[in-house]
C-alpha cells in the first residue's frame, strides 16, 4: 500500500508444500534468525532489516490471503461489515462463509469487492479513510499510474551537485518515453552544493537551448530557488524571468518560529516566477521533522497564490507526505511529482511518488507533469501572468 514506514513486512506465498517451501525460505544468508514458525506461517528477522511475516497458504487461497493480509485493520473492518449486512462472513485468511455455512475461496482480489457489490480498490486507498463510503456513492477518484507521467520537473545536472550531463539527463528522459524534463539546478546561497552564479547559470541555459534544437525530449532550462530567510529569492526577478520554470525551497532557517517561517514561504509563494515550491514541509525521514511550519496554512497559501507543491520522491523526503497531498488536492492545489534526481539511478524514485500520489487519491488531471508540454507552457505562464 505504499506506507511509507513499516514496522514488519508481511507476505503471502501459495505453496502445495508449506513445510518444503518453510524450509527454503529460512534458508536464505539473508535470515538472521527464525523469530517463530508454524502451520502455515514463518517469522523471519534479518541483518538489519525489519521482521517479515510470511503466510504459506494453498494456491486457491492465495487472493483471499492477500486482501486478508495486506489491508489496513480499518479497510477490513468495514469490508467485514458489509459483508455481515449481505449475510456473509470475511473469516480468518479471507475465506468467505456464505449463508448457507460453505466455505468459499474467491480466485481474486476484484471477486472479493463485487461479492461486496463495491467496485475494485486497488491497495493504496485500503486504509479505512473514506474509500468505503467514496466506492458505494461512485467517488472514487481514477488514480494516476505511472505511464500518465509527460516528465520530471526537478532534476539538477553537473552544473551544481548533480553526477550527469545535460545531455545525459536528455536521453534519460527519452529512455522513459518523457516528453520534457526540468533542469533545476541549485542557486548560489546553497554554495556546499555547486550553487549556479547567475554567468554560469546562463552559460548551463545556452547549452540546454542548443541541445533543444535537436529535437527529441525538451529539456526546461529552470533553478531550484533558495528561499533566503526574509523570503526574498536567491536570484533576481530579471535572472528569473529568463527560466522556463522556477522551483523555490528552504534549504537553511530550521531555527525560525511558524510565524516567521510562515511569512517567509507567504512571500515566496506570492512572487509571480515561483510555480512550485519544493519538498515543502523540508522533513528528512528519521533524520529530521521539518520546518515549524502550518501544513494547513501552506495549502490554503498554494491554493491562493496558484502555485504548485511539490511531492519529492526521494525515499529520504516523500515530502509532502500523502495527508497533505490529499488536503491540497481537495482544496484544488496542483501538485507536482518530482525525483529531485541528482543521477540517472534516482529517477526509479519515481515508484515512491506514484505510490504516495495514490495514497493521496490523486487523479493525473491534479499533476502538473501530466500534463502536455503545449498545456504544461501555459499552465506556468498563468502563473506570471498574476504579476
Amino acid at each position: 500500500r505504499h506506507e511509507e514506514r513499516a514496522a514488519h513486512l508481511e507476505l503471502v506465498a501459495a505453496t502445495l508444500e508449506p513445510e518444503a517451501a518453510a524450509d527454503f525460505l529460512t534458508s536464505f544468508t539473508i535470515v538472521e534468525r527464525i523469530l517463530a514458525r508454524g502451520e502455515g506461517l514463518i517469522k523471519l528477522g534479518f541483518h538489519g532489516g525489519v521482521p517479515c511475516l510470511i503466510h504459506l497458504v494453498a494456491p486457491e487461497a492465495f487472493a483471499a490471503a492477500r486482501f486478508y493480509y495486506t489491508a489496513s485493520a480499518g479497510h477490513l473492518a468495514q469490508c467485514q461489515k458489509l459483508a455481515r449486512e449481505q449475510g456473509l462472513e470475511i473469516a480468518e485468511g479471507g475465506v468467505i462463509i456464505m449463508p448457507d455455512g460453505s466455505r468459499f475461496w474467491p480466485a481474486s482480489e476484484a471477486e472479493i469487492y463485487d461479492l461486496l457489490h463495491l467496485p475494485y480498490m486497488p491497495p493504496e486507498l485500503r486504509n479505512g479513510t473514506g474509500e468505503i463510503e467514496a466506492a458505494l456513492s461512485g467517488r472514487l477518484p481514477d488514480l494516476i499510474e505511472a505511464d500518465d507521467m509527460r516528465g520530471d520537473l526537478h532534476v539538477h545536472s553537473n552544473y551544481s551537485d548533480g553526477g550527469w550531463s545535460l545531455s545525459e539527463i536528455a536521453a534519460a528522459a527519452r529512455e522513459k518515453g518523457w516528453e520534457y524534463i526540468a533542469v533545476c539546478d541549485h542557486s548560489p546561497l546553497l554554495a556546499m552544493a555547486g550553487g549556479l552564479s547567475r554567468e554560469k547559470l546562463v552559460a548551463r541555459n545556452q547549452e540546454i537551448r542548443r541541445l533543444n534544437q535537436e529535437g527529441g525530449v525538451t529539456l526546461l532550462a529552470g533553478a531550484e530557488v533558495d528561499i533566503r530567510a526574509d523570503g526574498s529569492l536567491d536570484y533576481p526577478d530579471d535572472c528569473l524571468a529568463e527560466l522556463d520554470i522556477v522551483i523555490a525551497s528552504m534549504h537553511t532557517g530550521f531555527q525560525q518560529d511558524r510565524t516567521r517561517l510562515m511569512e517567509r514561504l507567504a512571500k515566496a509563494m506570492r512572487h509571480p516566477h515561483v510555480h512550485i515550491i519544493g519538498h515543502p514541509l523540508g522533513r528528512m525521514l528519521d533524520q529530521r521533522a521539518g520546518f515549524d511550519l502550518d501544513p494547513a496554512e501552506v495549502i490554503r497559501l498554494a491554493a491562493e497564490t496558484g502555485t504548485a507543491l511539490e511531492i519529492n520522491t526521494s525515499p529520504h523526503r516523500l515530502d509532502l507526505p500523502d495527508i497533505y497531498a490529499k488536503m491540497a488536492k481537495d482544496e484544488g492545489v496542483c501538485l507536482a511529482i518530482n525525483n529531485d534526481a541528482h543521477e540517472r539511478s534516482e529517477l526509479e524514485h519515481l515508484e515512491y511518488g506514484i505510490g504516495l500520489a495514490r495514497r493521496a487519491w490523486l487523479e493525473p488531471s491534479q499533476v502538473l507533469n501530466c500534463l502536455p508540454l503545449a498545456k504544461l507552457r501555459q499552465q506556468l505562464q498563468q502563473k506570471r501572468s498574476r504579476a
